[in-house]
């Protein structure tokens, strides 16, 4: 009889499919179900109107503010522009070929606010170490680690493969967090209210779109 159970128990907690979907595999691929039906996650917590309205105010007042390197001078509290720096060409305009200093920074800020971090790749020069590219790093497949003492970033490479990167390397730009290593995800703390306000804008939309008519209509007895 304790065979039978503990074969009931884990059919019931782990098997899952697309029509009935247990937690855990929302859970796998960022998202959770909530107490409203809908599976929130960083990516669709977006669809909720309130939350795509503050991540757009934040990150958008991020970026139109000017971000350049400065050299403290010795001889005074003054700062200068280091404007003939590459450096500062990659943080104050262009930190890549496909993007620009503002537009980085936006993506950098909504990971932040969705995933709980956002990862900046710097791109060296082999020899000299010096910046050559700022490049974000896929939120979903980041993460810090801490392993016998030693400090460093785990991303997803090009060919599958999980690569190490040497924090000197990354830029982080966290959310709250417990440990200091891992933020928290503002999208899965909120998931109960994000999503009753989805589900609210869905039951609005089915209703408005059926023209206002109830889906049932009570029968007198």
């Amino acid at each position: 009889m304790f065979i039978e159970a503990v074969r009931e128990w884990r059919q019931s907690d782990f098997a899952s499919n697309l029509r009935e979907p247990q937690g855990w595999l929302f859970d796998a691929f960022g998202a959770s179900r909530t107490s409203a039906g809908i599976s929130v996650g960083p990516r669709s917590a977006l669809e909720s109107t309130p939350f795509l309205r503050g991540c757009r105010l934040i990150c958008e007042s991020l970026s139109s503010v000017p971000l350049n390197e400065l050299e403290q001078l010795a001889e005074s509290r003054q700062k200068r522009i280091l404007r003939t720096d590459p450096v500062h060409w990659l943080v104050h305009a262009e930190p890549n070929e496909m993007m620009s200093s503002a537009v980085l920074r936006q993506v950098a800020q909504l990971h932040a606010l969705t995933y709980g971090s956002g990862y900046i790749f710097i791109e060296r020069n082999a020899a000299t170490r010096r910046p050559l590219a700022l490049l974000p790093l896929a939120p979903e497949s980041t993460h810090a680690q801490l392993e016998k003492g030693r400090f460093f970033y785990e991303t997803l490479g090009d060919d599958g493969r999980m690569i190490q990167l040497s924090p000197a390397d990354v830029l982080c730009i966290p959310w709250l967090s417990w440990d200091g290593l891992r933020a928290e995800s503002p999208a899965r703390i909120g998931k109960r209210s994000l999503g009753l306000g989805i589900a609210a804008e869905e039951s609005g939309a089915r209703f408005f779109g059926q023209g206002m008519l109830p889906s049932v209509v009570p029968i007198p007895a």
